[in-house]
Order: structure tokens, then sequence, then C-alpha cells
């Protein structure tokens, strides 16, 4: 069984216009089985990325590379397009695993 996972960015980039997109969540698709690994390395991902004196990799591509590492599955298969303004800690469904970092 699959289910959606959101990669929230508003943990990092907060600063943003109330409605502007700003830096738009990725919704990926996982394995249901691996929701809370994928919070786990979302978690690890933004530590790498603010860890980095030079930045090469974005969160995203981070949270990619430790999922391939870990052998999991993991597709990118759009962005939220929600206003910056609208997205807060209860936007989405407790049914769709979401990580802000």
């Amino acid at each position: 069984m699959y289910a959606l996972f959101v990669l929230d960015f508003d943990g990092t980039y907060y600063l943003e216009y109330a409605d502007s997109i700003g830096v738009a969540p990725l919704v990926y698709l996982i394995k249901a089985q691996d929701t809370e690994l994928a919070a786990s390395l979302a978690q690890r991902a933004h530590d790498a990325f603010h860890d980095e004196e030079e930045a090469d990799l974005c969160i995203g591509d981070w949270f990619e590379l430790f999922m391939a590492e870990r052998k999991a599955f993991c597709k990118v298969v759009g962005n939220l397009e929600i206003p910056f303004g609208e997205r807060d800690c209860d936007y989405l469904s407790d049914k769709i695993k979401i990580a802000v970092v």
C-alpha cells in the first residue's frame, strides 16, 4: 500500500508573504509502512542542509538521498500550491503524513 508524504519547508523558509506560494511543499508517494522513516529522514535532511557550509543540496535532495540509501521507495508526485498564509500545522488531513522542516 502507498501513502502520500508532504515535505513542508515552512520551518526553514518562514518569512514569506501570506498571499505567495513561497517555497511550495513537495508531495511524495512512499510505501505506507515507511511514513515514520520518511518523517525521521526529513528531519535528518533538514539538519544536513543547515550543517552544510556550502549548500550543494537542497532539503528535498537530501531527503531523497537518505530515502535511497535506505532503499525506501520515494517518488515526487507534485507540490502544494497553497498560499503560505493558509499553511499552518493543521492544513492537511490527518491521513496525510507531513514533516515541517
